[in-house]
């Protein structure tokens, strides 16, 4: 193997407090204390434990050129079952022109959990809630989406998209892969952990979180073509964080030939107190 590193890192899941070697969290509950069905469910798969628990992301957008001073915003409000799983989310996509809001949609999904199944209950317009779909992932037998390749321990191989050859460091970070067109990425790390309820991963975040094989173990510093290694060009991340600690806002810098360096995307995100 030509890759630069380890393959397989032995490292667990983990971050937070309350849990077991198993994962499980400890406690935990409702405000009346009690958990309804699909809450003391057991399933293959298990959330990241942490106190860290993200309640809303606004994803803002930025254009550029014959649309600058437009902005997109995608918007997540989040709630968590009594296992710290996602519950449910309402999910916003709107635009705008200086103060004008140009168009707004508004979405519902509901997650229901079995033993190997993850069953979202998905209403697209929230003012036609009659009007819905639902979307099932098989599980595997640690607890991630059965249609991708997994290597020991759960360390992503390839992926639904084409993405493979998945090289990591020691920490569990994935530095190397391959796309479907055959362009290799490299990615270097920051020392701050990937340690909140919402995954973030190369380029932005996962709702829902670690179903696609171990998070990686820390914040990414940039991500590159092969191509660029060695030049100011591709994607770079800078963080923002509370006096707890928490990340607040990740913002996503590209630099290339054409368009030079530029914010492509900030990331804002609130916290359960």
């Amino acid at each position: 193997s030509d890759d630069p590193v380890e393959d397989e890192p032995g490292i667990e899941q983990g971050g937070g407090t309350g849990t077991d070697d198993d994962g499980k969290e400890e406690g935990g509950g409702n405000d009346d204390g009690k958990e309804d069905d699909e809450e003391l469910t057991e399933s293959a798969y298990k959330p990241f434990v942490t106190d860290k628990r993200i309640s809303k992301v606004v994803e803002e957008r930025f254009y550029y050129g014959n649309y600058s001073g437009q902005r997109g915003y995608t918007i997540y409000e989040l709630s968590y079952d009594a296992k710290g799983r996602l519950k449910e989310y309402v999910h916003y996509i709107l635009h705008k022109k200086g103060s004008e809001v140009t168009s707004q949609d508004t979405s519902l999904y509901r997650m229901t959990y079995t033993k190997n199944k993850i069953i979202t209950h998905i209403t697209l317009d929230i003012s036609a809630p009659d009007e819905y779909y639902e979307n099932v992932i098989e599980l595997n037998e640690y607890g991630y989406d059965d249609r991708n390749s997994y290597k020991a321990g759960g360390y992503l191989r390839f992926d639904t998209q084409g993405n493979t050859n998945y090289s990591y460091d020691k920490n569990g970070n994935k530095i190397k892969w391959t796309t479907s067109a055959k362009a290799n990425y490299y990615c270097t790390y920051t020392d701050y952990k990937n340690d909140a309820s919402i995954e973030i991963n190369l380029g932005g975040i996962s709702i829902p979180s670690d179903l696609h094989g171990k998070r990686c173990a820390n914040l990414p510093e940039a991500k590159q073509y092969e191509k660029d290694l060695g030049t100011p060009y591709g994607d770079f991340y800078n963080y923002t964080f509370d006096s707890k600690g928490r990340l607040t806002e990740m913002e996503v810098v590209t630099n290339s030939v054409w368009n030079g360096k530029r914010t492509d995307k900030i990331y804002h995100f609130t916290y359960e107190e």
